[in-house]
């Protein structure tokens, strides 16, 4: 009797591990690229075809550690990582206003306004936030003051727009990140203390 229990009892280990196989077997064929990994981003791929032969060539895009970035709206300029006394732009900051950036030269405001609610160190004052959302003008300024040569001083750096207005990324600290924390699309007492004449 005993021996049948113990038999009983690995018929139902064996059982069970063979539906789990097969649970995972059939997951692993129905949902393959279901990793939890982010596929990669999408490859240019030519195509050329004659009457007796194709050919396929595909490019997958390199990165550049240029200080210059194209952004993705070809009606946008670039953004530069030097500051106006010719140091490199730190890479938080440099990341943080290339998110920006792009975002801004979209048209719809939905990207940037998330990015700027959900991204800790953005403090923008919600005023500020409801024009960028509403207004097409304001969002291009914010991309062109973002152009520009920014402007360092110890409480973090200023992009000062060509007309007047200011994007302004304060420092942080060790327990809270920096972050855009003030934008005007005109001159404004603070633009003109922090953007030199």
């Amino acid at each position: 009797m005993p021996d049948d229990n113990r038999r009983r009892l690995v018929s139902s280990v064996v059982a069970g591990a063979l539906i789990i196989l097969a649970a995972v077997g059939v997951r692993t064929m129905l949902a393959p690229s279901d990793t939890g990994r982010t596929p990669p981003p999408p490859t240019t791929t030519t195509t050329t075809t004659t009457t007796t032969t194709t050919t396929t060539t595909t490019t997958t895009p390199s990165s550049t550690t240029s200080s210059t970035f194209r952004p993705i709206d070809p009606t946008c300029g670039e953004i530069t990582g030097v500051d106006a006394d010719g140091r490199p732009v730190p890479a938080t900051l440099l990341a943080q206003v290339r998110a920006i950036h792009e975002a801004a030269c979209r048209s719809d405001p939905r990207p940037l306004l998330d990015l700027l609610r959900t991204t800790p160190g953005h403090e923008l004052p919600e005023p500020t936030l409801e024009l960028l959302r509403t207004d097409l003008e304001a969002r291009t300024a914010l991309a062109v003051a973002l152009e520009t040569t920014p402007h360092a001083d110890q409480g973090g750096h200023t992009y000062c727009a060509p007309s007047g207005g200011a994007a302004v990324f304060a420092r942080g600290t060790h327990d809270h990140p920096g972050g855009l924390t003030a934008f005007a699309t005109r001159p404004t007492s603070l633009t003109e203390l922090l953007c030199p004449a």
